[in-house]
């Protein structure tokens, strides 16, 4: 399952909300609201920026909302 790190009130995360629930993509959503969620981004990602989304099964990471939405439409399962 496809991890997205969000931040509330962030319109590049809602972009990839969007666009997963209008293809049925599931995804676990992390909203870094919660510190404990913020540090393991900056662990995974080096950073604070969202969204963030992560592929474990690919071993696949990446910021930027559009490269996301991308990964998705060509990854969709």
């Amino acid at each position: 399952m496809y991890i997205l790190y969000t931040r509330k009130g962030c319109p590049h995360s809602k972009d990839v909300i969007d666009f997963a629930h209008k293809k049925h993509i599931e995804f676990k959503e992390k909203d870094i609201a919660d510190s404990v969620v913020k540090e393991e981004l900056i662990s995974r990602g080096g950073k604070e920026q969202t969204p963030y989304f992560v592929d474990d099964t690919h071993d696949v990471s990446m910021y930027e909302s559009k490269l996301i939405i991308a990964y998705m439409s060509e990854h969709q399962k």
